[in-house]
């Protein structure tokens, strides 16, 4: 990456970063500061969660990335925990810096105090919370009631309208706002309006060469997984439905591992207790290094979430050249014009789904080709994000 020719000092605010939580935007920032870093003249401190009771803990990584760990209590809702206690620090951090880069749930009771010592504030919208509500509510009421939890319950009710505020006072009071997807920024211009400050999509990156590249793809066996977190919204349920299906036509030695956590699990292991965990291994979550090096032993991902932004491990998969399976929802329509391994059934279409896998697995010697989009490359992601800051520093 080349020198900036400015010095700039970002501060990017989120409770969720590694290896506290190994989930999207955890992920999303980690990339993001790691990348930044490279450029001598941007300095990056980055604040998040979690470090020892009523405690602050400093990492240097190196000498312009920090990260600066606060404690808040580890149980819902976090955002709020998070805001809550490190209110004094955040601000404090903030006055020494030019821009200010945030997770919008982690940091809107915080904007009005931002925008008061005149710092600009730039908000990257991972996806639309009123589009979350609406697909939840309008969910088959079987499924709703065999698989949502009370945390499903509070998290589209109660929760979610708080988040609505989050997103729409964060929408309303940012310099800049960044959306992960197409997709995103249209609901946003739907449910919110056109606002005045400036906005543009940029979608996250990923290590290209460490996904696509340096880790061939090795046949083993017809074995499928599923990654993201444990929810009713993110579809896992519909992932073990159609592969206990498709057990019932293939007498085969395929297993199905889920990575996530999350409420739904002690569910769906009940759900599904004649196949956990001899062909239903729930795996939880591991280190991303980890998790790179086995994408490619797989022969697909199934990924039939009903809601996402621009969810990073099915993009990493696809890179690896797996085969992806998804219900054809409206947010997977933007990804599917640009990946032709991506497949999609009728959204609920469970039958179709374990159909699917069938064909799959009949597939021998199938070319995988590892290959992905420029704009989802980390360094391009890097370089899009940092030429938003320079608009600001002139």
């Amino acid at each position: 990456m080349t020198s900036c020719t400015q010095p700039i000092k970002v501060l990017l605010i989120s409770h969720e970063y590694p290896p506290y939580v190994f989930g999207g935007i955890a992920t999303y920032v980690k990339e993001l500061a790691e990348g930044l870093s490279q450029c001598k003249d941007i300095h990056v401190t980055v604040v998040a969660g979690r470090c020892d009771r009523h405690d602050i803990y400093y990492e240097r990584e190196k000498e312009n990335l920090t990260i600066v760990r606060l404690w808040f209590p580890n149980k819902p809702i976090r955002p709020l925990w998070f805001q809550f206690f490190g209110k004094k620090i955040i601000l404090k951090l903030a006055r020494y810096h030019n821009i200010i880069h945030i997770n919008p749930s982690d940091c809107s009771s915080l904007l009005p105090h931002l925008k008061k010592i005149g710092k600009y504030i730039i908000s990257t919208f991972h996806g639309s919370m009123l589009e979350q509500l609406k697909l939840f509510a309008s969910s088959p009421t079987r499924d709703l009631v065999k698989y949502s939890t009370l945390q499903d319950i509070v998290f589209n009710t109660i929760r979610g309208q708080q988040m609505v505020l989050s997103e729409q006072l964060s929408y309303d009071l940012s310099d800049y706002s960044i959306f992960v997807a197409k997709h995103v920024m249209e609901e946003f211009t739907h449910y919110y309006g056109s606002r005045r400050g400036l906005r543009k999509i940029i979608y996250p990156g990923i290590k290209y060469k460490k996904t696509a590249n340096d880790l061939p793809f090795t046949e083993s066996g017809n074995n499928f997984f599923y990654t993201g977190r444990l929810f009713f919204l993110k579809g896992p349920q519909y992932s073990l439905e159609a592969f206990r299906k498709y057990l019932e036509y293939e007498k085969n030695m395929s297993e199905l591992h889920i990575y996530g956590e999350g409420p739904l699990m002690h569910r769906l292991k009940i759900a599904f207790k004649d196949h956990v965990p001899q062909k239903i291994k729930f795996l939880g979550m591991i280190e991303r290094h980890k998790y790179l090096k086995r994408i490619p032993l797989y022969k697909a991902m199934i990924f039939p979430s009903l809601y996402e932004g621009c969810p990073i491990s099915m993009i990493e998969a696809l890179s690896a050249g797996i085969l992806v399976l998804s219900f054809n929802t409206q947010w997977i329509r933007e990804f599917k014009d640009i990946f032709n391994n991506l497949y999609v059934v009728k959204i609920y279409d469970v039958e179709k789904l374990a159909t699917s896998l069938i064909n799959i697995t009949a597939m021998n010697n199938v070319k995988r080709a590892k290959n992905i989009p420029s704009d989802f490359k980390s360094e391009k992601f890097v370089e899009k994000v940092k030429n938003v800051y320079l608009e600001f520093i002139k």
